[in-house]
C-alpha cells in the first residue's frame, strides 16, 4: 500500500492530478507480490 500512497503523491505533485483512486485487487484487499501491479486512476492532471 506504500507504494499506491508514494505514486499517488507523485501524481499529485508532479502532474497536478486533483484525485487519485486505487482499484482493483490491491484495492479489495488482495495478494500482492513481484508481479502485481497497482491499479490506480488520476482526474485532473495537466496536460
Amino acid at each position: 500500500m506504500a507504494i499506491a500512497r508514494k505514486a499517488a503523491e507523485m501524481l499529485r505533485e508532479e502532474f497536478g492530478a486533483i484525485r487519485v483512486v486505487l482499484f482493483g485487487s490491491l484495492a479489495r484487499g488482495g495478494p500482492f507480490d513481484m508481479h502485481s501491479d497497482v491499479d490506480l486512476a488520476a482526474w485532473g492532471l495537466d496536460p
